[in-house]
């Protein structure tokens, strides 16, 4: 617990209490998907802290997946609305 307090000041200027405060303030759960933190397999690591790139500023916590597939589109508001519209069109959404 000591380890993850201090990687978190570093990386993110929050405390461990901070990240567990933002995770209950969201329901315990993904803002993007929904699952929820409490359900992730016993042992794995817990959920990364998603943050702006460009401003450092910490906008909350995501599950792997969900951090994963913002980081792969860059943040890119257009690229997620062309997805959306994409699997929308193809019938799958």
């Amino acid at each position: 617990e000591e380890k993850k307090d201090k990687h978190l000041k570093g990386k993110f200027g929050i405390t461990l209490k901070d990240y567990w405060r933002m995770l209950a303030e969201q329901g315990g759960r993904c803002p993007g998907c929904g699952a929820l933190e409490s359900e992730r397999a016993e042992g794995s690591r817990k959920w990364p802290v998603d943050h702006d790139h460009a401003t450092g500023e910490v906008r909350g916590i995501l599950c792997p997946g969900c951090n994963q597939a913002l980081g792969l589109v860059k943040d890119n508001r257009e690229t997620l609305s062309s997805l959306r519209r994409y699997l929308k069109e193809s019938g799958h959404a």
